[in-house]
């Protein structure tokens, strides 16, 4: 498959590069922010070499395109950059100024109607109304998008745009989070194995260092998010990692959790906590957290867009940084942190709540309803559940439900593959279930078999909520966040070996349940494709 071809049958299917506000990817979808979402023929996009399906959630066109995704979005990306810098308008979705917001919202409004004039800067008045929307003046311009552009952009509602910044947020750091959890797997396994024969592998040095590795990503949390912050919210991702490393260094942690002594910033009270959990103490840090940074990162950005139109520009590249510190972080120690944590607790709290009252309930619902959030995108909104988790309690079980998910898409797979009269559909599924029960990633096995046939993805629904209720009565936990297959069971051996058992036993369950139950059901078989009935 030539993947530069592929991105650009999908750039011309969906509107061309002037359609595009932006475009991010995650494991199996480019994900499309559009200007006109009327361009793109779903049957046409789905139809183009590379496309397993199209989904349109949280105001973004979804183009799922399996494993392969990460090199097609690295050639897209080359494509709109040729194309922009080739046209010499900066096209709204652009890279990586850091005041960014403005610009997307002044030029992207412009050349909505029509997808084939790509460059038209200045001479773009062609379409109509505004003849100086193009060079875009300052990032202070958001006013511009009013000036006849309404009615080709509609506003999308808040909940999407929630969803979309979500996705945004977090998608990014999903990789280092799966390795992480890999790592930290593999550790856990092989520790397990050698104290059998009384070697101690925590003591060794390779153990100490591979376990901070699988550890840095959650330590250092709100340097990470901070980073995808900043681009979510169109500021300065330097500065914004500025703020993030703030938080966690060293001597701001020692003074944030030593709650004997008062601290002030500018005369204001820095506010520190700590709130017993259990039979432990739990101090309170920023190290670890995740919303006290996303809250002080929005505000950051609101800040640099008002700053950036106000202060003259000819110290703005010195005044606007030092300012944005000098205010934000005093804003985040009395006020933002504090919020985000108690925010934290609070979310923390109803989910432990609904797990308390019944883990065996919360499992079935997690492991029978994750593969239909994954459908619509949603289970990216949950992932800071399970991140908070971890911050809070240093374990998660959210993961472990949405594992049944993942090996019952997997089993229902394998379910079809065994059962398909169709080669090419056999060839499909096979690989989606070795995808989805190995690396846990299953938009391969939901877009290219289970739903596309319906009764799989019933069976997968149904078996996976079985294995989720197996872990639930177990209480399954595991000391990572990680993405759940083969290779990272481990991770849920490191709370003993009777929850390890149920996990499995919940996997198993969910895996081989859903193999049986898709092959005994059946489903309506595809038609042959015009390969197959010419015996190639």
């Amino acid at each position: 498959m030539d993947k530069r071809r592929v991105a650009e049958t999908i750039l011309n299917l969906v509107g061309g590069a002037d359609n595009v506000k932006e475009v991010t990817h995650c494991f199996t979808r480019l994900r499309f922010v559009l200007k006109d979402e009327r361009i793109p023929k779903d049957e046409e996009v789905s139809r183009a070499e590379g496309v397993i399906s199209v989904v349109r959630a949280g105001g973004q066109y979804q183009v799922v395109c399996g494993t392969k995704v990460q090199g097609i979005y690295q050639e897209l990306e080359d494509i709109l950059r040729e194309k922009r810098s080739g046209g010499g308008a900066p096209s709204g979705a652009a890279p990586t100024s850091s005041p960014g917001a403005t610009p997307t919202s002044s030029s992207g409004a412009t050349p909505t109607p029509l997808p084939g004039a790509s460059p038209a800067p200045t001479s773009g008045a062609s379409p109509a109304p505004t003849p100086g929307a193009s060079p875009a003046p300052t990032p202070g311009a958001s006013p511009t998008p009013a000036p006849g552009a309404a009615p080709a952009s509609p506003r999308r509602p808040i909940g999407d745009l929630i969803l979309q910044k979500v996705a945004e947020i977090f998608t990014p750091l999903i990789p280092a989070i799966a390795a992480s959890g890999l790592i930290k797997g593999l550790l856990t396994a092989a520790r397990l194995l050698l104290e059998r024969y009384g070697i101690d592998l925590a003591a060794t040095d390779t153990y100490v260092i591979l376990n901070a590795a699988s550890q840095v990503i959650f330590y250092f949390m709100p340097i990470f998010l901070a980073m995808t912050c900043a681009k979510a919210f169109r500021c300065n991702r330097v500065m914004a990692m500025v703020v993030g490393a703030s938080l966690v260094y060293p001597q701001m942690d020692a003074l944030i959790q030593n709650t004997e002594q008062a601290t002030t910033i500018f005369g204001l009270p820095v506010l520190k906590n700590a709130w017993q959990i259990g039979s432990s103490v739990k101090v309170f840090s920023y190290t670890e957290s995740v919303i006290p940074i996303i809250l002080a990162i929005l505000c950051m950005a609101v800040l640099e867009r008002w700053l950036t139109r106000v202060i003259p520009e000819i110290v703005r590249l010195i005044a606007v940084p030092g300012l944005e510190l000098l205010v934000i972080l005093p804003l985040t120690l009395v006020v933002l942190g504090p919020v985000g944590i108690y925010v934290g607790n609070g979310i923390q709290y109803l989910y432990d709540t609904m797990m308390g009252f019944s883990t065996v309930l919360g499992g079935a619902l997690v492991g029978g309803l994750w593969g239909v959030c994954v459908i619509f995108g949603a289970h990216r909104a949950l992932l800071p559940i399970g991140l908070n988790d971890v911050a809070v309690n240093g374990r998660q079980n959210l993961l472990a439900f949405a594992g049944a998910a993942n090996f019952a898409q997997g089993g229902a797979a394998l379910g079809v593959c065994l059962k398909t009269g169709n080669r090419e559909l056999r060839q499909i599924a096979a690989s989606a279930a070795l995808t989805a029960s190995v690396v846990g990633v299953t938009e391969p096995a939901i877009y290219g078999c289970n739903l596309r046939l319906k009764k799989p993805m019933v069976c997968a629904v149904i078996c996976g909520a079985v294995g989720g209720a197996v872990m639930g009565i177990g209480n399954v936990y595991g000391d990572a966040f990680a993405n759940n297959g083969v290779l990272t069971v481990f991770t849920y051996a490191a709370y003993g070996m009777t929850r390890f058992a149920f996990y499995l036993a919940g996997i198993g369950a969910a895996f081989f349940g859903a193999a049986a139950l898709t092959y005994l059901v059946g489903f309506e078989e595809l038609p042959a494709s015009d390969r197959e009935q010419n015996g190639e």
